[in-house]
């Protein structure tokens, strides 16, 4: 990443970006500066996972079946052809 000066202080170049993006999905916060050396947080969109549980995702076609021999509740194979994950609780 290129580097530039300002103010007598090195900072990182923007974060380049792809034309078909509207706008930057990160972008750099105030540095903590201590010495000689300074430390640039990075700051993206807000995490997400996305998933249904398991009772909804049998009902849009997941199954769950048994593992050969060993009839447990530990010991089962879900089979999940949807777009999200499934979240399987215990006592689901």
């Amino acid at each position: 990443m290129g580097r530039r000066s300002v103010s007598g202080i090195r900072q990182p170049a923007r974060l380049l970006r792809h034309e078909h993006e509207h706008r930057p999905s990160h972008h750099l916060g105030e540095p903590q500066i201590s010495g000689p050396l300074a430390v640039y947080p990075i700051f993206g969109p807000q995490p997400g996972l996305r998933y249904r549980s398991i009772a909804h995702a049998i009902e849009r076609g997941a199954y769950v079946t048994e593992l050969d021999g060993r009839a447990s509740d530990n010991n089962v194979l879900i089979t999940n052809a949807s777009d999200q994950g499934v979240l399987l609780t215990r006592g689901s």
